[in-house]
């Protein structure tokens, strides 16, 4: 979901929800993108804020921006655990479709 603000208030209503901000021409860093829970907001000086349900949602969305599929799912760029609600450990090999969600 594109927001039309740069700041989202995650709410119990909303529910926890992993976010990305970025602004075109601009490559995405690991402080882009997150989770978050009840009680907390995010707010960037970035262009653009999304926010999803899923940690496939937000995979599929960097991989549209990073033009590569496996980028997000790379050790060094996925939400670690915790905050990231689903549990992973660093292999050498990525697989895209790794996730299982709660």
């Amino acid at each position: 979901m594109l927001l039309n603000t740069t700041t989202f208030f995650c709410t119990e209503a909303t529910g926890p929800k992993f976010w990305i901000a970025y602004s075109d021409g601009v490559p995405l860093q690991p402080q882009n993108y997150g989770y978050i829970t009840s009680g907390f907001q995010v707010s960037t000086g970035q262009n653009f804020l999304e926010v999803f349900d899923t940690e496939l949602e937000l995979a599929e969305r960097c991989a549209f921006l990073m033009n590569s599929e496996t980028w997000y799912w790379e050790c060094e760029h996925r939400i670690p655990h915790p905050p990231n609600p689903n549990e992973w450990e660093c292999e050498d090999e990525v697989e895209v479709d790794s996730p299982v969600e709660p």
